[in-house]
This record gives structure tokens, C-alpha cells and sequence, in this order.
């Protein structure tokens, strides 16, 4: 105990470890230097590169680093599962081609729409189909009808996509793809034979689908 009318022991301050100098910026800046280290080693920054040669990093600076790492790796995956999709369905429509041509064929020839596939001059078989990630190409009153199968990556697995025949003013054939904007002037062609009109579908993300089958809105 101290003696009467002594003066007490001042308390020790408690310190907090403080920014580096130059503030902020100086911070973001060791940081970036901190995450450069963790993902080249210390062999790929030179000592004016490391800014205090041989000074060590603070534990704030590698946890911002570390966190700046993730998120990077984490909008890299996502970007490119977004481009597989989009690859994936870009190929279906590219394969399809041939089945568009039989329709167009098979409309000016007869001035009908198939109402099916056999109508269409295809097989009766939904699932006979060139492309792997596609489980089924339907042909519902002229319009074409893809659902994506368990080839397909997982975003799109049963997901379906329509291509549905239009008629431009000056008599073209024209496809609208999924819910994207109707051709201009165009209005979609009707089955004769029972006068119902071709439904759009589908149920893919406008993120994967390209331009012309992204709706509008």
C-alpha cells in the first residue's frame, strides 16, 4: 500500500494500434500490398514494391487482404458459371436451326403450322434430339420448344425455352425466342386448323439467355 499522502501510481494509458501513416489511403495501400504478397510470395514484390523493406503487415491489413481475396474469387466463379449458362443455351439455339428451316418449309409449303413434330417432318421422339444438354425439342403448333435435360449445368436443368413463329408486313418468317420483344411489324402466325396462337415460354433467368430472348421489361 502506498504511504499516506502519496502520490498514486499513474494508470498505464491503453493504446490501440494505430493506422499507418498517410492514413486511409496509406492503409488500402499496404493492404493491396499484403494480398499481393499472399498471392505471388514475397519473391514477387521487390523491397520498393513492400514500401518499408523488410516491415511486417499489420493483422488488420492481411484479414482486409484475405477478405479482398475472397471476394474477387468469389465474383470470378460467379461470372463464369454465368458465361457457361449463357454458352450452353447459345448452342441449343444454334443447333436448332435445322428445325426452324422445317417449319418455315413446311408453313409455305402448306400455308400451316406443323402441329407437332411428325407434322413438322421430324420424329415422333422429343428426346431425339443432336444436342446433349437438351432433354427434348417439342414442335406445339409451330412453335419450337427446348427443356434443357441433366447434361445441362444445374441452373438450367429442366428449365424451358420456346421459339415462337411470327409474319412480318411483307410476309417474312420471323422467330421471337422466349420472352424477348416481338419483331417489329411482325404478328405471330395462328394455326388454321384450330386458330389458337403460339404461347412464348420460358422459364431461364434473362441473365443466361442472349439479347433477343431477354424480356423487355
Amino acid at each position: 500500500w502506498p504511504e499516506p499522502g502519496a502520490t498514486p501510481p499513474a494508470r498505464a494509458a491503453t493504446t490501440q494500434e494505430p493506422l499507418p501513416a498517410g492514413g486511409a489511403f496509406s492503409f488500402a495501400v499496404r493492404a493491396v500490398r499484403s494480398l499481393w504478397v499472399i498471392v505471388f510470395g514475397p519473391a514477387g514484390c521487390s523491397e520498393a514494391c513492400m514500401g518499408r523493406g523488410s516491415a511486417g503487415f499489420t493483422a488488420i491489413e492481411l484479414v482486409l487482404a484475405i477478405f479482398i481475396l475472397l471476394a474477387l474469387a468469389t465474383i470470378t466463379v460467379y461470372a463464369y458459371q454465368t458465361y457457361s449458362v449463357r454458352d450452353q443455351v447459345g448452342d441449343a439455339l444454334r443447333a436448332i436451326a435445322p428445325v426452324q428451316r422445317q417449319i418455315e418449309h413446311r408453313y409455305q409449303q402448306d400455308r400451316m403450322l406443323p402441329v407437332d413434330r411428325v407434322a413438322a417432318g421430324l420424329s415422333a421422339n422429343p428426346a431425339d434430339t443432336v444436342i446433349e444438354e437438351v432433354a427434348s425439342i417439342e414442335v406445339e403448333r409451330g412453335r419450337i420448344v427446348l427443356v434443357f435435360g441433366r447434361e445441362a449445368l444445374e441452373r438450367i436443368v429442366m428449365d424451358r425455352l420456346s421459339l415462337t413463329p411470327f409474319e412480318t408486313q411483307n410476309g417474312s418468317f420471323v422467330w421471337r425466342c422466349g420472352d424477348g420483344p416481338v419483331p417489329a411489324g411482325a404478328k405471330p402466325l395462328r394455326d388454321t386448323e384450330n386458330g389458337t396462337e403460339a404461347i412464348d415460354l420460358a422459364t431461364i433467368p434473362d441473365r443466361y439467355l442472349p439479347p433477343q430472348c431477354r424480356s423487355p421489361d
